[in-house]
């Protein structure tokens, strides 16, 4: 089994599309998005995940929230409000957001995710915009 670890895509449908190819053309099977992902769930980029996942049943894409991510949006549209202990499965039936703290089995392994750090820029940001 073949697991792409990969980060701070901002919802970059483009970047994501490659990330796609270089899987499919790698055979993995589990993309892990470690933080980043979303910015705004554009149609674009979901369209282009939902694509990879249907070509092949074995495929799954995995994200955990990072400190650019929309974390209301995560929270009452993901989470319905409340903080799950494991990953929760939306916009297809293979991808999940790994809310942190979760634990999901990957073959023999079981994997753990966790948040990263602060904004470094944070001082120069609005909270939730």
């Amino acid at each position: 089994m073949k697991v792409l670890l990969v980060g701070d895509t901002h919802g970059d449908a483009k970047f994501i599309s490659s990330i796609n190819r270089l899987a499919k053309t790698h055979g993995v099977h589990y993309v892990i998005q470690l933080g980043d992902f979303g910015y705004d769930f554009s149609p674009s980029v979901l369209t282009s995940i939902r694509t990879w996942l249907d070509a092949d049943e074995r495929r799954r894409w995995l994200w955990l929230d990072g400190n650019h991510d929309q974390h209301d949006y995560i929270r009452s549209e993901i989470c319905k409000g409340k903080h799950p202990k494991k990953p929760v499965k939306h916009f297809h039936d293979r991808m999940f957001y790994c809310p942190r703290g979760s634990t999901l089995k990957i073959g023999d392994k079981t994997v753990l995710f966790l948040g990263g750090a602060v904004s470094v820029d944070f001082h120069r940001r609005q909270q939730g915009v």
